[in-house]
């Protein structure tokens, strides 16, 4: 019997009673929502500071090198244009294929998105610093900015782990890795290019000699891939299975 309940209805209170009690037994476990850490903190903002990186790592050379292809002098106003082509290229795919980034990243989960842009932004640049055409040049650096299209699929991934008390120093590294990466862009750009000039006795008749804007794509594929290391490692999946699948119309990871 149940206490407290009138003679016709203690039945069915108990049964209301018992419904309940199962139906609490029976509900999944809470899934365990990720937090802010320094590690998860450093990745992505390691990914960040790489996407900077990118985007200026060739603007100390690429004049001499489109006009080494061009057999030209780099003042030459042909140059010019297919310099500024070669840079805004770039930027270009990664606005273009933020959408299909976003997709993803609502389809298959945030890690799986930024690991995959990570690792074509490491593959890349090789392929840029191993370029001896236009045609190769150019199509590594459309490759470059459609893996590094996933740059908003980071900001939603650090928006979904922080909370009030974190987000405003969360966000605020996030600016300022970016700002590192202009700074350090350029300058990896404009000392490692040409080693077999200023380091002859190591990298004199290497592929370095041969691709001399090779150093430093490949010193930033480098840095991309023990960032994709590391974040294979600790970053965790904020996005649950139950809420993935949705349509990139409405993908946050997009935007």
């Amino acid at each position: 019997f149940c206490p407290g309940a009138a003679p016709r209805s203690h039945i069915a209170t108990c049964l209301r009673a018992a419904m309940s009690t199962l139906g609490a037994e029976a509900a999944p476990p809470e899934r365990r929502r990720p937090t802010l850490t320094s590690k998860t903190l450093f990745v992505i903002g390691a990914m960040n500071m790489i996407d900077c990186i990118n985007v200026n790592l060739l603007t100390p050379y690429v004049d001499e090198m489109v006009s080494d292809f061009l057999h030209s002098s780099p003042e030459d106003p042909q140059v010019g244009h297919i310099v500024g082509i070669l840079i805004g290229l770039y930027s270009l795919c990664e606005v273009i294929f933020s959408i299909f980034w976003g997709a993803i990243a609502d389809r298959f989960g945030r890690k799986p998105a930024l690991l995959i842009g990570l690792a074509g932004s490491a593959i890349a640049p090789i392929m840029f610093g191993l370029g001896r055409s236009l045609p190769v040049v150019f199509i590594a650096r459309a490759m470059d900015g459609v893996f590094c299209g996933n740059v908003g699929v980071a900001r939603t991934y650090l928006g979904e782990i922080c909370d009030s008390t974190n987000e405003a120093k969360a966000f605020g590294f996030l600016s300022l890795c970016f700002s590192m990466g202009l700074f350090i862009g350029p300058i990896l750009g404009g000392q490692l290019v040409h080693p077999a000039r200023w380091a002859p006795s190591v990298f004199g008749g290497t592929i370095f000699d041969t691709c001399p804007y090779l150093l430093p794509n490949l010193t930033y594929s480098i840095f991309a891939a023990i960032s994709w290391v590391i974040g294979a490692v600790f970053l965790e999946e904020s996005l649950p299975k139950e809420a993935r699948g949705r349509s990139f119309r409405s993908s946050p990871a997009a935007a």
